[in-house]
């Protein structure tokens, strides 16, 4: 017997919605409904709709941006790191989560995907400590 994985049901949902509205996408939402019920997976839907997110996401040609700063970021700033996320990661348009950290003493964290790029204040610092501790 083959394991249900979510991410394989989240593709089967995709695919199945793929062109349909109306009448035909609410039988698509009343199946999946019923088939995580009778396989008892309902609990794993937050993990599902997330795969489906990062599909839907992938074919629209978004991409999705958590950001940490210590400070709030003004809307000049806000566009600019919106233009430049799209250009480096060639996508349509991105969505971006801001979340302002207090621990970091200044600078912003990035997180795309796996890819994190950390140009933080104490990142900084850590890293000259490390330079200093080999040269001693």
């Amino acid at each position: 017997m083959t394991k249900l994985s979510t991410k394989k049901i989240a593709q089967a949902i995709f695919e199945a919605s793929q062109e349909r509205e109306g009448k035909d996408l609410d039988i698509v939402i009343k199946t999946t409904a019923e088939f995580l019920t009778e396989k008892k997976m309902v609990g794993k839907s937050p993990e599902i709709l997330q795969h489906l997110e990062k599909m839907i996401d992938e074919k629209e040609g978004i991409i999705r941006a958590h950001i940490e700063t210590a400070h709030h970021l003004d809307k000049e700033t806000v566009d600019l790191l919106k233009k430049h996320l799209i250009k480096r990661y060639k996508a349509k348009d991105i969505k971006m989560e801001i979340v302002e950290n207090k621990d970091h003493i200044g600078g912003i964290k990035i997180q795309v995907n796996d890819e994190v790029i950390n140009l933080t204040i104490a990142k900084r610092l850590h890293q000259l400590e490390n330079y200093l501790n080999s040269q001693a």
